[in-house]
């Protein structure tokens, strides 16, 4: 089996699109304790999502696109998240995800 893939305590700051876009498959993708600030786009987009993503304790704040945008199509119950702060993201705090 595939291991999962991690990224803890991250700064994903002014980049030329989006702060991080997955767009690969991958058996389970966590992401803790990461801002993502000033991108053109999305701060987390999810053209493919894992099942499941874990996305916690994160800060996204004033991005040109959404906070987390779930592009994927993927059900948004895959996708787990909590005690994140969103902030002045353009499109708004998410997309494709309702609780």
């Amino acid at each position: 089996p595939s291991t999962p893939l991690a990224f803890y305590n991250s700064v994903f700051y002014n980049n030329v699109g989006d702060g991080l876009r997955w767009g690969t498959s991958s058996p389970k993708l966590f992401i803790l304790g990461c801002t993502f600030a000033h991108n053109d786009s999305d701060g987390i987009e999810l053209a493919v999502a894992p099942d499941p993503v874990f996305v916690h304790n994160c800060i996204s704040s004033n991005n040109g696109g959404y906070g987390i945008n779930n592009s994927s199509g993927a059900t948004a119950s895959s996708i787990s998240r909590s005690h994140n702060l969103f902030y002045s993201n353009t499109s708004g705090k998410e997309n494709g995800i309702s609780d």
